[in-house]
């Protein structure tokens, strides 16, 4: 999947989209909605901003307008409910909330009371069930479902205010470096240098290093080895090729880089993750 910049297609008078079921890897992206990640079962991983967070069982994350995330690519099986909320949902205070940061994202018993944790995962609960029953009403009860959940993010979920310069700059910095996650999803098994890639966003190698490492959470270098790893992870999940002939066509030009980098980022060798398959 190559998105970039998610255009949902949400009705004007009802921005509000539901999905249900198993993600076992999304790439980096962002959209102008609001994202709720419920894990129902299972875990999940989630990057955002500069953080990779591990979703519990329960765990709920709150993903702000334009923020990048992914869900990089794990063998096992979650059930997750996500949310995408519109601008409109929360009038009157719709630029308030689209302006801001969530100064906590992670919503579980660790980092939020108790009142406020069940009740946002209640009201989550509850739209899964309206959204998929159907049955006389239900599309009313759903409405009502979804403005109480913007409410409790209103009262509950505490916000750090974004000045409007510095949000449409970050917009603008996203739109050119979605050229570059293209770039790099596309053409992994080839050399990818720093140079290239500021001069497919239009900057200088230096900002472009700034923006990069701000907007991911991690250098240039370090994001092209983690998205081969992602690619290799897949291939060691689901085929009988030589490891050696796996780090080669993700892009590795040594078996031993690909060992270690394997490890560093998944605490364990290539040949030990395929025994867990």
């Amino acid at each position: 999947m190559k998105i970039r910049h998610e255009k949902l297609s949400l009705e004007p008078f009802y921005p509000f989209n539901l999905l249900y079921g198993s993600f076992k890897e999304f790439p980096m992206h962002w959209h102008p909605e609001m994202e709720i990640v419920f894990v129902e079962k299972g875990e999940q991983w989630v990057t955002l901003r500069d953080a990779m967070y591990h979703l519990k069982e329960k765990d709920i994350l709150l993903i702000g307008s334009g923020e990048l995330h992914s869900f990089p690519y794990q063998p096992s099986e979650s059930k997750l409910i996500i949310l995408h909320v519109g601008k409109t949902i929360f009038a009157p205070y719709s630029d308030q909330l689209f302006n801001s940061e969530c100064v906590s994202p992670l919503i579980n018993l660790d980092h939020y009371e108790q009142e406020p944790y069940y009740l946002v995962r209640k009201s989550i609960e509850a739209m899964h069930d309206y959204y998929f029953t159907r049955s006389e009403g239900s599309e009313l009860f759903l409405k009502a479902e979804i403005y109480q959940l913007a409410g409790l993010i209103k009262k509950y979920v505490p916000m750090k205010p974004l000045m409007n310069d510095k949000k449409m700059k970050r917009l603008e910095q996203l739109a050119k470096l979605g050229h570059v996650l293209a770039y790099i999803e596309e053409h992994f098994d080839q050399d990818i240098t720093l140079e290239q890639a500021a001069d497919l966003a239009g900057f200088s190698p230096y900002h472009f290093s700034r923006v990069f490492k701000k907007l991911t959470g991690m250098n240039f270098v370090y994001y092209v080895n983690y998205n081969r790893i992602r690619k290799s992870m897949i291939l060691l999940q689901n085929n009988e090729e030589p490891i050696s002939q796996i780090a080669f066509k993700t892009g590795f030009n040594s078996i031993q880089t690909f060992n270690r980098q394997f490890k560093e980022l998944n605490g364990c060798s290539p040949s030990q993750y395929r025994r867990k398959k």
